[in-house]
């Protein structure tokens, strides 16, 4: 979940939902009339009010950590900026239905909110299966303080004559507590996987992945990208197929300002049998708005995807040398609104490094994640570029085993999560946990956590990560427990489980 507040001059209408937020004694109060943010858009900083009843008193209201306000001078008669730092959060008003506003001039757009007040729970849930093998790629929050997680599912009974697997996305909901509500399967066009799950302004989720025909479990050409509309219990409202080039397939998917917007990969025989990264804007319809690829003239995957506040997207992913390369670099990736590459950086000096995952910054920036190598060695690395793609830090985070790292979110109380797996050694790949390292807005590491299954001592992977209100975080992936599978830890504060 890595959900945008994106500021245009029409009016729109999201939804954003805060959960289990701390609080603070007092409140800021301005009238609407007198608020003027041009200088303050100049700098790239929003201002963000709130009221329950659209009336002329406005509170300020902490919202999620790439929404950057800080101090500005003003003349007295409305210029207010917030510091969105932990000690400065103020009241969240009760459970309910909230509306931000922003204002610039004369433009004005707004945001509706879901107040959540969430229990700090901890809990572990790992799937009884002893038919089917289900792997997390995906989780979300939801607006009832549960978690939404989608991914992949082998079926050797229902499909095949039970000799082969046959291999359908999945959603399945989880309360508050960590139980089951509902799951959800969909085929696509013979076999099909999802990659990421959002939720939507209407209380329903967004999927995405590929969707195609498969030898055994491996998909063959033709395969598309896969878009799939739920409502709140996962029923399919609508489903998409989109080709791009040769093969595609979407990996990452965010909410845009009246849309979406998925990347991924695509092969692209007539230009070279090369891999290039796509950017696939879609309307709340499924309905495709435009379509633009990225070569960089060798092969270049897409991971994740972020909007940015003046309109366009910063794509994370691997950008190789050459065609068949094998030794990637880490890149971030900005575009404009129209698809139109603005600025592209490149991460890390080591022999090999992979951007998995992405997210902003609270000063505008972009924050970048996943594993490198150094000789011998594999370990999770973040980094940090500014609004113009110049770089301004870089980390990695040797440790004892195997490192790697595929999801990052921003906490509650600053900072970023960044979520994975830890294996003990290369020669004992059996022994592996679940792993998630908390770093510091200057990409510090604070502590690093991992996380077993139901059993003691029992192996697992971590393939997603969310951050949650209370400060802490829910990861999900699997465990090799004996029938089980799916799995999912919500640890309510960041310390070791």
């Amino acid at each position: 979940m890595r959900r945008m507040l994106f500021w245009s001059a029409a009016v729109f209408v999201a939804t954003i939902i805060i959960a289990g937020c701390p609080s603070i004694t007092g409140s800021l109060f301005v009238r609407p009339a007198t608020l003027d943010f041009s200088s303050v858009f100049t700098e790239r900083t929003l201002a963000i009010f709130q009221t329950p009843d659209l009336s002329e008193s406005w509170s300020v209201l902490r919202v999620p950590p790439w929404i950057v306000c800080s101090p500005s001078a003003g003349d007295g008669t409305g210029y207010l900026n917030v510091n969105l730092k932990r000690e400065l959060m103020p009241t969240y008003p009760e459970n309910g239905n909230w509306t931000i506003g922003v204002m610039s001039g004369s433009q004005y757009s707004s945001v509706q909110i879901k107040a959540v007040n969430c229990p700090s729970q901890e809990w572990k849930y790992a799937l009884e299966d002893s038919q089917y093998n289900l792997e997390s790629t995906g989780i979300a929050r939801t607006d009832d303080c549960g978690f939404v997680v989608c991914g992949q599912v082998r079926n050797w009974s229902d499909k095949n004559g039970g000799t082969l697997a046959f291999i359908q996305g999945f959603l399945r909901k989880l309360d508050l507590l960590g139980q089951p509500e509902w799951d959800q399967t969909f085929e696509g066009d013979g076999q099909a996987r999802f990659q990421e799950v959002i939720p939507t302004a209407d209380g329903g989720y967004l999927a995405v992945g590929y969707t195609g025909l498969s030898i055994a479990t491996k998909f063959i050409n033709p395969i598309d990208v896969f878009v799939v509309k739920t409502d709140a219990q996962g029923v399919a409202e609508w489903t998409r197929n989109y080709s791009v080039q040769d093969q595609g397939l979407a990996y990452a998917v965010a909410a845009d300002y009246d849309g979406y917007i998925i990347t991924g990969r695509c092969y692209d025989v007539a230009g070279g049998n090369r891999f290039n990264v796509f950017l696939l804007r879609i309307d709340s319809e499924g309905n495709q708005d435009w379509l633009e690829t990225y070569s960089h003239g060798s092969d270049f995957y897409g991971y994740a995807v972020v909007p940015t506040l003046e309109g366009g997207y910063v794509v994370g992913g691997d950008l190789y040398p050459a065609v068949r390369a094998s030794v990637p670099h880490g890149v971030l990736m900005k575009v404009d609104n129209d698809g139109d590459e603005v600025w592209l950086h490149e991460f890390g000096d080591t022999l090999e490094t992979h951007c998995l995952a992405a997210c902003a910054a609270p000063d505008g920036g972009f924050i970048a994640a996943g594993y490198d190598l150094t000789p011998g060695q594999y370990n999770m690395w973040a980094g940090k570029v500014n609004w113009h793609g110049s770089e301004v830090w870089y980390h990695d985070f040797p440790r004892a085993g195997l490192q790697y790292g595929y999801a990052i979110d921003n906490a509650v109380d600053g900072g970023y999560y960044i979520g994975g797996t830890t294996i003990a050694s290369p020669s004992i790949v059996t022994q592996q946990r679940a792993a998630v390292l908390k770093i510091d807005e200057e990409g510090s590491a604070l502590r690093f956590m991992t996380s077993e299954g139901t059993s003691p001592a029992s192996n697992t992977s971590g393939a997603a990560l969310v951050a949650t209100g209370d400060g802490g975080y829910a990861i999900a992936g699997r465990t090799y427990e004996t029938n089980k599978s799916l799995y999912v830890y919500k640890n309510p504060v960041d310390v070791e489980p």
